[in-house]
């Protein structure tokens, strides 16, 4: 007796634990039920009166999955975008949104507007949240509302109230709804008002909203579409960027044929772009390059970006003459006579393009059940670089784009104070301009003060510049989207006699009859550029440093004979990979050179920086230039010899810099 009451105390002991784990587990069960979960609960609907109540809760799923799928296409939003400063013109191709096909616009997450201000419309959840509920209000009446029809016909009693509160929250893989509208419904005495209605809707819209914000982070911190877009202006020949060429032809490219070579360039390598964790076809030896790497993908199928080359495409490069890419024939350049011995000998061509460039990708995220979630982003290369400019702004002299509709829109108030850079001392009658991307507004000019205050039209990172006849332009980054002050510096001018010497070993001559000589004057702090030739001059300098180059040439009726060589040449030439991309492999190859007769030919020079100071030039009447002989040559490796020793003759014991007189 005594062993079966241990039993039976050990089995109600069991029975009181499995009760409490069972009560623990109910009473946490709906502690962690959602406020969806515990309202839709506490819904009673009569039997008789259920079909009503659950045909409305499947209209409500119904239009959230509609609802759903129209954001998922259109980036988020269902009411349309804000409204653009400028709306889509021919001057504004862009606007705030990609036109992808006729009648279906995806919003731009990041873009760069026409006034040159960045942009982002990237929308909260929060946000989406609203645009379904929108939605569902606009189509609640139409689609669900009207269609209680078919009950009253069944001998339903419906009385409906207007108005409505919609609640709807997005999970990761699921929608939660509750719509609170009021609907009186009766059938054979029973009666029933239906306040809350409830669907809890499939669809991976939160998983693919947060893949879309990992993916247009990781653009907004590194820069990965700028970067290969870099890539593909740097190794496609088709595309001129920068070089320097051993040939004898005019390079020069027509910039349209450019655009569309690098339209089609840009559609075919973008599309090869895929995310880390999603199904693809990939060339093992390319992962590295096409597959990009984030950590907040869920729940997602495929990734495509993607370029069409119907859409906007713009291009500002710089030089361009005509129409024209034209490459800088260095030999011809400096000087007549020396150019047409070049021509035969050793033809140098560099060109180094800058590019500004905007155009659109399309994102568009699938899951494995076919949802589509989409937006659009801006592609910006500014100066070669990826969006922020870090060198020095390019004043490319355009007319602009935006014209008077753009320069007529002056909203903010900012002022500009010009001084000149040596004494500090303002600077009256500067004419003022203000230049947004490819836009240039003339504002005026500066008052008795060195000031301009005025109405400024707005942009990101604009350039303001000044100039003064006695004075070199002087500009400054300059951003209105806010009111703002900005001071301009300019470099007065000064005007010298010059004379040019020649470096003969450890003697200094006069140059001969028989030799010409040129010196180019390239300032690093701006684009102030000056030569000067011959015996003696004029030039006209600023204060600052430069690059200078010298180069010494034979003159008229002075013939001397090359004897033939055999030179070898090595160059980086570009290997097709995976959709297009090139990637560069060295390879070298010899060429035969025949004798030459020459009648003019380089037999020096030199290359070194130089500091001209305020002081010195601003006190000074003359400045002396030297430049330095190496040889006569008698064949072409000396040629090539005295080319790769003007880079260096500036470090010879008996090399001079210019001297201030």
């Amino acid at each position: 007796m005594q062993k079966r009451g241990q039993v039976t105390i050990f089995i109600i002991l069991g029975i009181v634990i499995l009760s409490s784990v069972g009560f623990v587990y109910l009473v946490k069960n709906e502690y962690f039920k959602s406020e969806f979960e515990k309202q839709r609960d506490k819904a009673i609907v009569p039997e008789q009166l259920a079909p009503v109540s659950m045909f409305l809760d499947s209209c409500i799923e119904s239009l959230t999955k509609d609802g759903a799928n129209l954001v998922g296409i259109n980036g988020g939003y269902y009411n349309g975008l804000p409204e653009d400063i400028l709306p889509r013109s021919v001057v504004n191709p862009f606007s705030n949104s990609l036109e992808v096909v006729g009648g279906l616009e995806v919003p731009f997450w990041y873009y760069v507007s026409a006034n040159n201000l960045q942009m982002n419309q990237v929308p909260s959840l929060e946000n989406i949240e609203s645009e379904i509920g929108d939605y569902l209000s606009e189509n609640f009446y139409e689609y669900c509302i009207v269609e209680l029809s078919r009950f009253v016909e069944q001998g339903y009693g419906i009385d409906i109230e207007l108005g409505g509160e919609v609640d709807v929250n997005i999970e990761d893989t699921h929608i939660e709804v509750i719509y609170d509208h009021v609907i009186q419904v009766s059938l054979n005495n029973v009666t029933s008002v239906l306040e809350t209605h409830f669907a809890d809707v499939d669809v991976n819209l939160g998983n693919l909203y947060n893949s879309a914000i990992a993916i247009i982070e990781k653009e907004n911190d590194e820069y990965f579409l700028e970067e290969k877009t870099i890539d593909i202006m740097s190794v496609f020949d088709s595309i001129p960027y920068s070089e320097t060429e051993l040939t004898c032809e005019e390079l020069s490219w027509p910039k349209q044929e450019v655009v569309s070579n690098f339209k089609n360039i840009v559609s075919d390598n973008i599309r090869g772009l895929n995310i880390e964790g999603t199904n693809f076809e990939q060339n093992a030896d390319l992962y590295d390059y096409f597959v990009l790497d984030t950590k907040k993908i869920k729940n997602l199928d495929s990734a495509t970006f993607s370029y069409s080359t119907n859409w906007p495409f713009v291009i500002d490069v710089a030089p361009e003459k005509n129409g024209f890419l034209v490459a800088d024939d260095i030999t011809n350049g400096i000087a007549g006579e020396l150019g047409d011995f070049l021509y035969g000998i050793m033809c140098l061509n560099t060109y180094n393009f800058v590019y500004d460039v905007k155009y659109p990708v399309l994102i568009t995220l699938i899951d494995n059940e076919g949802y589509i979630f989409q937006f659009a982003t801006m592609v910006v290369i500014d100066n070669n670089q990826p969006r922020k400019n870090t060198a020095d702004i390019i004043d490319y002299g355009s007319d602009g784009e935006l014209g008077d509709t753009y320069c007529s829109n002056l909203v903010i108030d900012s002022e500009v104070i010009v001084l000149d850079a040596e004494t500090m001392s303002e600077v009256q009658g500067a004419e003022i301009f203000f230049k947004c991307f490819s836009t240039e507004c003339r504002l005026g000019n500066t008052d008795f003060s060195g000031s301009l205050s005025s109405k400024f039209p707005q942009c990101m990172n604009g350039l303001i510049s000044a100039s003064k006849e006695g004075y070199y332009k002087g500009s400054e980054v300059m951003s209105t989207n806010v009111e703002t002050q900005t001071t301009v510096f300019v470099q007065p001018k000064y005007d010298l006699d010059y004379i040019t010497k020649v470096i003969d070993g450890s003697s200094i001559r006069d140059l001969s009859e028989d030799e010409q000589v040129i010196f180019m004057f390239d300032n690093l702090n701006n684009n102030f550029v000056v030569n000067a030739e011959g015996n003696s001059g004029e030039i006209e300098l600023i204060a600052g440093t430069y690059l200078v180059k010298s180069y010494l040439s034979t003159g008229e009726d002075y013939t001397i004979e090359l004897k033939g060589d055999t030179l070898s040449k090595c160059i980086e030439v570009p290997r097709p990979s995976m959709l297009g991309l090139f990637f560069k492999k060295e390879e070298c190859f010899e060429f035969e050179l025949e004798d030459i007769e020459l009648d003019e030919t380089i037999i020096g020079g030199v290359e070194f920086e130089f500091i001209i100071n305020n002081y010195e030039v601003a006190n000074a009447d003359t400045i002396t230039l030297y430049s330095v002989f190496d040889r006569i040559p008698t064949k072409h490796e000396d040629l090539s010899q005295i080319f790769e020793n003007i880079k260096h003759n500036h470090l010879e014991d008996s090399f001079r810099y210019p001297i201030f007189e």
